[in-house]
Formats: structure tokens, C-alpha cells, sequence
């Protein structure tokens, strides 16, 4: 009881399996094999017809799709390949010109984007779900992880304290309790060879040269490759193979395993111990010298003050926090037990994730503008709630275009105007916001168990 059994059994009959997950099709493949040559950037597959499969979704349209599903994944993944014929690879085993890693590898590719955290999360945490669940895409566990990042991401490894920990926390965060290694990708391969692999290593590689004197392909024997998970950090429970029960609040959002497990990693790799939810409304300031989405100083000073009146109002503490320049653990401090977060749209909301489970955000949304970055937040368990600004400018060729979606759908500068223009809070959009506010406090209230035991016994009389 309570088992999800897949249509197909999970180790591949095929050279190409994908996997496609939840609403918006976010893609897991597992190739096997696959190759890259790092010479020339390319990856190679064996050229067979690709299967899919999906808990809850029918087998004839998945098959029907497949072809651009598995595409879709290679764009999503980074990883884009060539299918080549079996006498491809038996031509490289016999000339000596290709490394196997042997096993089940978790493999990725981080662009320049990744340096972004919201967009670093939206790679990362696909990993943690794989990590997590790895049987639910083959049937033996997954040996090592391997990641190629490009060099904006890898410095905020090597320059942690510069960057305030925030990717190298959260990555050993989704890889616990694997340990992390830089390396270049010829170490990489020695190691490999030489068969002094670590158990379940993670490797973030910076250098893809290879020279002359070794093989210019490496091989994996199996790979799983994750695609980005779009919208959402976490993977829903109903969508994979598991013997775990879901746990959904009375009145609120699922709360995915996946979830629940990452925060406990989180809290053990930060030092800190498991949150209890306060009454405590955060809202997430940015910095408005960056230009982008700047709000007018005299706006956000009247639109704090009327909402700090307003939580005070049901007994809720409010504080504007800035993360920049704040160690990782010092951001996780802040969030971790705030029963309600505000911010305006931007990368700064990736840190609901680190609310409690069962709290509430509220994504305010420029003039005309919204993205479904943050909808349900994450995923995460929260509770999830936006407004949008009343006043501001619009984009000046918004009338060669049917509608204001189209506009921002199909030119990338009118997405960006609209995202990124002005702000402007006017009396009218703070009492929008209070409501909002209010409404994001009586659905924690109303949880009862939300605001746990332990709160609740805070305000009991003391004997």
C-alpha cells in the first residue's frame, strides 16, 4: 500500500530513457552510454528510439513525444549529443581512445546562469532529488556525481567567502553526506583509472583539457542526467517511484519529501539546529543601487511602516533583512523560523525555500508584470500568495503586439523592461498588500499545528 508502480519497470531497455515530471515536463534521461570528447565540447549516444515513461501520464502520448521530450532535455541539461551507431564506440574501444567510468554517474553541466542562486538552485536541487531517490531511475544507486561547471560558477566555490558561502552550502547541503572535490577533468579520469575513487564522490571539474597522451573521450557507463527544474525547486511525491507517504497541511500545499529532507541536510551541514516557526513577518529588501527593479526610498520607508503596523496587529514581529554581505548561515538564521516572507520578484526570493515547512510568502510582481518562477514557492511546502503594482510605465512597442503576454512572450526586451523598470508602491498597492498580508497570517493561524506545540506552550502561564 501506498507503493506508486511505474507502467514500465525503471532500469532502461533502452539506450535513451527520459523521464518526464510534473505539470511543465521537467526531463530526467539515463543514457547509457554516453560520451563526451571535450576536445570539440561534444557529447555522444547510442542512436536508438528513445522510451519514456511518467507516473500518472499516458504511455501512448509520452511515446508520441518522446523524440522532443529527450531534446528537450538535452537543452535544459546542457548536455546536448550526437547519436552515433554501435560501430562508433567499438571503434574507439579498440583503438584505446576512450576512458569508461564505470557504474551509475550523476552528470551535469552548469552554465554562466548558474552563478545566479536562484538559477544555481534550479540546477543543484534536481540533483538532491536524484540522490535522494535514485532507484526510482535505475535499479542500483548512483556511484559518483559528476559536474562541469563553467568558470563563473566554479569561483564561487573557490572564493566562498567572497560569494558568502551561498553555492558551496547548499551544494554540500544536496550532496550530504558525500564530500565535495575540485578537480580538473584529466584527475578526474586518472582517478577513475587507477581505482581510487572515494565511495560516492562528487566531483566539480574546472578544466576539460585533455592532452595528447591520454584518451580523448570519456565514456560513462550509465548516466543520469536531470533537465531544470522549472518553477519549482523540489519534486512533487506522486511523480516518481516510492514507498514513502506524501503529507499535505489541511488547508495548504503539499509538502514534498524531497523537501523536508533537504531542509534537515541544510540545517545539519549549516551547524544549526531544527527551526520552531515564530511570529515573525521578513520582508526581503535588495539592494536598489543594482538599477534594476529600484523603488522609490520615500515609497518603501511608508509601505514598511504600514506593514509593520499591520503585523503588529496580530501579534507578528516585522523586520526588513538584506542578504547581501551576510554569510550563508547568517541568511538561514533569518528565514528559517519567519512565518511569513515578502519580497519583490527577483533571486533574493530563492531563500523561501529555507522558511519553515507550512509558512507563507508573498511575491510582489512589477508593474504588469509575473513569471512563474516562485508560484507555490518552490514547491516547498509554503503557502503561496502575489500581488502586482498598479502604476508604472509601460513598454514603449507593447502596441505592435496582440497582447502584453505576447509581448513579453515573444521579445525578450519587453519581458525585461517590465521586469526590470521602476517600482512604484502607492497607497492604493499597500493596503492591496496588507490584505494579502492578512489573509497569509489567518492561513497560518488557522493551521494550528503550523505555529507549533512549542509556541503555543510560550504563551501558557508559567507555574
Amino acid at each position: 500500500e501506498g507503493l506508486l508502480v511505474w507502467p514500465l519497470p525503471p532500469e532502461p531497455v533502452s539506450p535513451v530513457r527520459c523521464y518526464i515530471l510534473g505539470g511543465q515536463a521537467d526531463h530526467v534521461c539515463v543514457y547509457q552510454p554516453i560520451c563526451h570528447t571535450p576536445g570539440d565540447d561534444a557529447f555522444y549516444t547510442l542512436r536508438a528510439r528513445e522510451k519514456c515513461m511518467g507516473y500518472n501520464r499516458t504511455m501512448a502520448k509520452l511515446d508520441l513525444h518522446c523524440s522532443k521530450n529527450e531534446l528537450d532535455c538535452q537543452v535544459e541539461s546542457n548536455i546536448h549529443h550526437i547519436a552515433v551507431d554501435q560501430t562508433w564506440l567499438d571503434n574507439f574501444n579498440k583503438t584505446g581512445n576512450a576512458t569508461w567510468i564505470p557504474g551509475t554517474t550523476l552528470l551535469q553541466s552548469y552554465d554562466k546562469s548558474a552563478a545566479n542562486i536562484a538559477h544555481f538552485a534550479g540546477r543543484v536541487l534536481p540533483a538532491f532529488h536524484i540522490l535522494t531517490n535514485p532507484r526510482a531511475y535505475v535499479s542500483q544507486g548512483v556511484d559518483r556525481m559528476v559536474v562541469l561547471q563553467h568558470e563563473n560558477v566554479m569561483k564561487r566555490f573557490i572564493n566562498q567567502k567572497v560569494y558568502n558561502w551561498w553555492h558551496e552550502t547548499v551544494m554540500k547541503a544536496v550532496v550530504a553526506p558525500r564530500s565535495l572535490t575540485i578537480a580538473k577533468l584529466l584527475d578526474f579520469v586518472k582517478t577513475v583509472a587507477e581505482k581510487k575513487e572515494n565511495p560516492n564522490p562528487v566531483y566539480l571539474i574546472t578544466d576539460l583539457a585533455l592532452p595528447a597522451t591520454t584518451p580523448s573521450t570519456v565514456c560513462y557507463e550509465r548516466a543520469i542526467v536531470p533537465g531544470y527544474l522549472k518553477g519549482r525547486f523540489f519534486v512533487s511525491d506522486e511523480e516518481y517511484r516510492t514507498t514513502e507517504r506524501a503529507f499535505q497541511y489541511p488547508s495548504g500545499p503539499m509538502l514534498p519529501r524531497d523537501a523536508v529532507k533537504f531542509r534537515k541536510s541544510l540545517y545539519d551541514v549549516a551547524g544549526l539546529d531544527q527551526p520552531k516557526m515564530s511570529r515573525r513577518v521578513v520582508y526581503l529588501d535588495r539592494l536598489d543601487s543594482l538599477g534594476r527593479r529600484a523603488m522609490d526610498p520615500s515609497q518603501k520607508s511608508a509601505m514598511l511602516a504600514a506593514l509593520s503596523i499591520h503585523a503588529a496587529r496580530f501579534g507578528y514581529s516585522f523586520e526588513s533583512i538584506l542578504f547581501d554581505g551576510k554569510a550563508f548561515h547568517e541568511q538561514i538564521s533569518l528565514m528559517r523560523d519567519a512565518a511569513v516572507a515578502i519580497g519583490l520578484h527577483g533571486a533574493n526570493l530563492v531563500n523561501a525555500m529555507f522558511l519553515p515547512s507550512g509558512a507563507a510568502m508573498i511575491e510582489i510582481f512589477p508593474y504588469r508584470f509575473s513569471h512563474t518562477m516562485y508560484f507555490e514557492a518552490g514547491n516547498a511546502g509554503i503557502m503561496y500568495y502575489n500581488t502586482e503594482l498598479s502604476t508604472g510605465e509601460d513598454y514603449p512597442g507593447v502596441k505592435d503586439f496582440d497582447s502584453l503576454f505576447r509581448c513579453r512572450f515573444l521579445n525578450s526586451t519587453c519581458k525585461v523592461f517590465y521586469r526590470d523598470q521602476k517600482v512604484h508602491v502607492l497607497p492604493a498597492d499597500v493596503e492591496n498588500l496588507k490584505d494579502v498580508l492578512t489573509t497569509a497570517i489567518l492561513y497560518i493561524e488557522g493551521e494550528g499545528e503550523i505555529l507549533s506545540r512549542e509556541a503555543k506552550r510560550s504563551r501558557a502561564p508559567q507555574h
